[in-house]
């Protein structure tokens, strides 16, 4: 097992996971947020732009700039996403991206968990050279419709400027933390799952479950069918919660763990050591793979 020379600092991931969730309000389960009234649309994006701005101060005090992208959403209504990087230019870059917005709880497994690692990654690649960039979308609950503006915004170049993304979506609260196949019919690039675990293998000595389900969404589905190489990373193992009959229960965490659009989305739920499997699996990637390969 190598050392790694970048290191990812959870206790800095789990502070920021603390912050994020210090500045949202809890909420009940929504359901559906398509039905909300203008009122609550507001109360939700105005929810959702709080923790990305936490976010953002850590970003920047990492020394990234900061792109923000305004958008409409319903009348009267705007979203944001927010991209990072360390320079402002247009080379081809990693792109690894979470979700701001959360319906339920504090939002910590859905998803401050992703925000987390993306901020503390951040942190620790910012004195390196690897060619990362961070992105942050909003309403991703609906339908993915930060990450489509977002994809849509760069058109037929986006998988020439974004060879790579990984989404990073609820990765704090179940039992393992899984590797997706496919989702919402996106398949996940198999070369990029193979040099991921291989990464992990080799520095950390860690391996991840590759799942196989196709039950739900996540924010890079539009970059993967606009030709960029995709994978997303998870905690919350729907197959595994389907067999159980118990995937959408809000009672209670699920058989897995997770705990995912349910009142328990607080962070005394959230698994630390799962946040420090997927930010150290993640350096060991990044260093280790040529984005050339890729693109």
């Amino acid at each position: 097992m190598k050392n790694k020379g970048v290191i990812f600092d959870i206790e800095y991931a789990w502070g920021a996971l603390q912050k994020i969730c210090e500045a949202s309000e809890y909420i009940e389960p929504i359901l559906d947020i398509r039905v909300l009234s203008d009122d609550e649309v507001g109360r939700y994006l105005h929810r959702g732009r709080l923790r990305m701005d936490v976010a953002l101060k850590l970003f920047q005090r990492s020394g990234y700039f900061v792109h923000l992208q305004h958008f409409d959403y319903r009348m009267g209504f705007k979203g944001a996403n927010a991209l990072m990087s360390k320079t402002s230019g247009h080379s081809p870059e990693f792109l690894i991206v979470a979700h701001h917005d959360y319906c339920a709880g504090v939002g910590a497994e859905d998803n401050a968990s992703g925000l987390a690692v993306l901020v503390a990654l951040a942190e620790a690649l910012r004195e390196t050279s690897h060619p990362v960039a961070f992105a942050s979308f909003d309403l991703e609950e609906i339908g993915l419709f930060g990450s489509k503006h977002f994809v849509n915004c760069f058109g037929s170049d986006v998988s020439k400027r974004f060879p790579v993304v990984i989404a990073l979506d609820c990765i704090g609260s179940g039992k393992d933390v899984v590797v997706c196949k496919k989702v919402w019919g996106a398949e996940s690039d198999s070369e990029l799952i193979d040099n991921f675990q291989k990464a992990a293998s080799r520095q950390l000595g860690e391996t991840f479950t590759v799942g196989s389900f196709d039950y739900f969404n996540s924010d890079h589905v539009p970059f993967a069918q606009r030709g960029s190489r995709t994978m997303h990373i998870t905690s919350c193992d729907y197959e595994a919660a389907l067999a159980g009959g118990d995937a959408f229960t809000e009672d209670d965490c699920r058989s897995d763990g997770s705990v995912a659009h349910t009142k328990f989305d607080i962070p005394e739920r959230i698994r630390i050591e799962n946040l420090k499997k997927v930010g150290e699996a993640l350096c060991a990637f990044i260093e280790e793979t040529k984005l050339e390969h890729f693109a």
